[in-house]
């Protein structure tokens, strides 16, 4: 059974070289790159009508980075993946402020691009060692650590657990596979460990996560009222 093609839309305010790695993706049998993008006008209408798994930024062009928080704004489940990602605290933020949740970074190859495509589209949070050290950091500056664990708190036993699966990387399907629950079940979950920890989307809650598991109070960490 032949799988089907990961629908891609790439963000680059250079449109050549948008349509250059859009010609070099389109040559992967699994890829499928329905457009570029160089403005902001119209981009949420042409990225709802596409129906897209994800789309690419280019990350480095602070031009792009509007048009991908202008479209995380009114698509915030829309899978942005950032491209040519650099390893600064600066740059990791303007990516987290325009909804990037994914990370490839500056030096990977386009073979290590097409690999992490079909994963992206799954689900999975795709970051490096490093990047991902840099993202903790940014996020526990941008939310101080008590407020955080005041947020944590407000969690049931059963979101808690949820939370930590995010951290390792499971898919809902997955999280409703090893906890013996039904998908929906796990959805529902996901959606208010979201709104409890006032962020955007489940790579962000388990960057967030890990930073308390790793250095909470009194070494109490994701669970600070256990």
């Amino acid at each position: 059974m032949t799988s089907e093609p990961v629908r891609l839309a790439i963000i680059s305010s250079v449109l050549a070289f948008g349509e250059s790695l859009a010609n070099s993706l389109g040559m992967e049998g699994l890829i499928e790159v329905v457009g570029v993008i160089d403005s902001d006008s119209g981009v949420v209408d042409k990225v709802l009508s596409w129906s897209l798994d994800l789309v690419l930024v280019d990350s480095q062009n602070p031009q792009t980075l509007e048009i991908a928080k202008k479209l995380h704004t009114y698509a915030p489940h829309m899978h942005l993946v950032g491209i040519g990602v650099p390893r600064s605290v600066s740059g990791l933020s303007d990516c987290l402020r325009a909804g990037v949740t994914a990370y490839v970074e500056q030096d990977a190859s386009l073979a290590e691009l097409v690999a992490v495509i079909p994963r992206i589209a799954r689900g999975d949070f795709v970051c490096s060692p490093s990047v991902n050290r840099l993202l903790l950091g940014v996020l526990s500056t941008q939310l101080p650590k008590h407020e955080a664990l005041g947020n944590v708190a407000a969690l049931t036993h059963r979101e808690r657990h949820i939370a930590e699966l995010l951290t390792e990387g499971l898919t809902n399907k997955e999280i409703a596979s090893t906890l013996s629950i039904e998908l929906g079940t796990v959805k529902t979950h996901v959606h208010n460990v979201l709104r409890k920890l006032h962020i955007h989307n489940r790579r962000e809650a388990a960057s967030l996560i890990v930073t308390l598991s790793d250095d909470g109070e009194d070494g109490k960490g994701l669970h600070p009222s256990d």
